[in-house]
């Protein structure tokens, strides 16, 4: 099974990633290899806690800010 994930290299040089499903929950790394091991523990932390009911997915607001 593949499951994306989306990722950059930041100015710092870090790998940040997430899961193109969970997209408000990054992890990063120092490595490209780092980067995926987070995503893989990432993955299965979300997966526990989903199926032990401890999982909320926060409602998302829309803002708006004026400028002058």
């Amino acid at each position: 099974m593949a499951i994306p994930y989306t990722y950059w290299q930041d100015a710092d040089g870090w790998f940040v990633g997430y899961w193109s499903d969970y997209p408000d929950h990054s992890t990063q790394g120092r490595t490209l290899d780092e980067l995926k091991y987070l995503l893989i523990s990432l993955r299965k932390d979300i997966c526990e806690m989903i199926a032990d009911g401890t999982w909320t997915d926060a409602p998302r607001s829309l803002g708006q800010l004026e400028f002058a």
